[in-house]
């Protein structure tokens, strides 16, 4: 059985499922992609690159194991690619958030079940999206300049073993 041995509490979400997301891809784009850990999408983050937003949703409980073996969670991260239209071209920008969506999503793929580091991180890793909304304007204070974003959700399960 794939899993991590857990012998006091540690934030899942954050330390092994966000972070491991966040350096997986930030080793695959090399800068050229602005990362962060919010639950809410802020436009002076990026700068003139585009922006991917990572969070995790609620964790769904899959299996408890006899008595307090351990248990496996599904945890579901949101992955939004922003990047401000600007003075740019529409379609330029479009083309732009779909290609990053588009290779997040290959990266995610290849790395179902991953390690970081030859630490377990996580196993059954499954993507949908992207899903695209051109020219989406939330309702944030204060109101960001038009974007076009993507989004993708990754479902992940993390198998604790208690001992």
């Amino acid at each position: 059985m794939r899993g991590v041995v857990v012998t006091s509490y540690t934030n899942v979400a954050y330390k092994q499922v966000l972070k491991g997301v966040e350096t997986l891809l930030e080793t695959e784009f090399a800068g050229s992609v602005y990362f962060y850990l919010d639950s809410e999408y802020n436009a002076s983050i990026a700068g003139n690159k585009p922006a991917v937003r990572l969070w995790v949703l609620e964790p769904e409980p899959i299996t408890r194991f006899a008595g307090n073996g351990g248990t496996s969670h599904r945890y579901p991260v949101e992955i939004m690619v922003y990047r401000s239209i600007g003075q740019r071209s529409r379609r330029v920008v479009f083309d732009e958030v779909h290609e990053v969506a588009h290779r997040i999503k290959r990266v995610l793929e290849n790395n179902a079940d991953y390690s970081l580091s030859a630490v377990y991180q996580w196993h059954a890793g499954e993507i949908t999206g992207p899903d695209a909304n051109p020219d989406r304007v939330e309702d944030v204070d204060p109101p960001p300049d038009k974007f076009s974003m993507a989004s993708l959700e990754y479902n992940v399960t993390v198998t604790e073993l208690f001992s």
